[in-house]
């Protein structure tokens, strides 16, 4: 079992009557290790996911989804986890919070 934190989507805080805006998420799991990276963008039948390894996640390939989920503040924890430290998920949440005012979502994965 796998859970994964919901840390960065670029609707986190949608206004009343603002216009429609095309959803992209990056969520992160780091226990058990390896760390996996969740990217996630578009809205019911049109939505599309992929789970990814630290090095797929980081390799440039989705700077541009980082970018427009604005998740460009976990760059500095995932590249931490590459080069072989520690992330604790209590750190991620804690920045969060002091980001959002609330504690992130979570998900719980059947698969690997």
């Amino acid at each position: 079992m796998r859970r994964f934190l919901m840390l960065a989507s670029n609707r986190l805080v949608l206004e009343p009557g603002a216009p429609y805006l095309y959803p992209y998420s990056v969520d992160v799991s780091v226990s058990p290790l390896p760390a996996k990276v969740g990217f996630s963008e578009g809205d019911a039948h049109g939505a599309h996911g992929s789970v990814v390894c630290l090095d797929e996640a980081l390799s440039g390939r989705w700077d541009e989804h980082f970018a427009k989920a604005e998740a460009e503040w976990l760059l500095p924890y995932l590249l931490r986890l590459q080069a072989g430290g520690r992330v604790e998920e209590f750190e991620l949440i804690a920045d969060f919070e002091r980001r959002n005012g609330y504690a992130p979502r979570t998900v719980e994965s059947q698969g690997e």
